[in-house]
């Protein structure tokens, strides 16, 4: 078993792979971590919901080059956080 951290629009950034391929979404608010880190990562996957087109999903992107650039960095750095505060076997998707 091991986690992956990724963004996936209306789910957790959270996933856990389990020994037998399956999949769980978790709620970082169910980790025992600072309610600073939970804010954090719930501002980016709120961030991430944000650039979604219901109209038009193949068309979901950032306003720019740099808002995602920015995005995926502040992404690594939670995720540096996230592995910090519980010692977890994170991969980076």
């Amino acid at each position: 078993m091991y986690y992956k951290f990724m963004p996936d629009f209306f789910c957790y950034c959270l996933w856990r792979v389990n020994e037998d391929g399956s999949i769980d979404n978790i709620n970082t608010k169910t980790l025992n971590i600072s309610p600073s880190l939970q804010h954090d990562i719930k501002d980016w996957e709120d961030w991430y919901d944000g650039i979604f087109n219901q109209h038009y999903p193949p068309a979901s992107n950032f306003s720019s080059i740099k808002e995602e650039k920015v995005f995926w960095e502040t992404g690594d750095k939670l995720l540096e956080r996230l592995i910090d505060e519980t010692g977890m076997n994170i991969k980076k998707s």
